[in-house]
């Protein structure tokens, strides 16, 4: 199953957000964190997502450049056009947590949140949000942990929602005759 992933993230102290689809800037933005995480995640669970840098050149990122958070309708023609069946929209926000009883502990949070949208109805079928702590020496294991915690969780929320969604929407049609 084709998917394609927008994961935005926005990083601890900054003001706006990363992602793959900007068109604003020079050169080619880079791909978040937790996208790449997820990526890698999904195709684990047997989902085949789409390249976003090969995407870029490909395609007219007209309708969704200028958001974080783009509307479904341009995500889901973004997808068409990648022949994906499915778009991931989601953001990652990471931010510093305090804990008073490990003051030497590095903590940091991310709060992940997504939604997979059938491309043909533009219908979501799951949404999932999570968030994980990541507690190390370093403040880059810590952000390096968290995202992974998160991602993995909402990879795991996802993928049973939507398997689970595909075995039960079976359709079933009735014919009647009348004599």
């Amino acid at each position: 199953t084709s998917v394609l992933l927008m994961i935005a993230e926005r990083d601890i102290g900054q003001t706006g957000a990363t992602y793959w689809w900007s068109t604003s800037g020079e050169g080619i933005p880079p791909v978040s964190r937790a996208q790449q995480r997820l990526e890698e995640l999904f195709t684990d669970k047997g989902f085949a997502p789409v390249n976003p840098i090969a995407a870029r050149g490909s395609v007219s990122l007209q309708g969704v450049g200028g958001s974080p958070e783009p509307a479904v309708a341009p995500a889901c023609q973004l997808a068409a056009q990648l022949d994906a069946a499915f778009v991931v929209l989601g953001t990652a926000v990471l931010a510093p947590s305090r804990n008073p009883q490990a003051p030497a502990a590095e903590d940091i949070q991310c709060s992940l949140n997504a939604q997979v949208i059938e491309v043909k109805t533009q219908a979501v079928l799951v949404q999932a949000a999570t968030y994980a702590l990541g507690r190390q020496t370093s403040p880059r294991g810590a952000l390096q942990e968290a995202i992974d915690k998160a991602c993995s969780q909402l990879a795991d929320q996802i993928a049973d929602r939507f398997f689970q969604q595909q075995r039960n929407s079976r359709a079933y049609v009735f014919r009647l005759l009348f004599t």
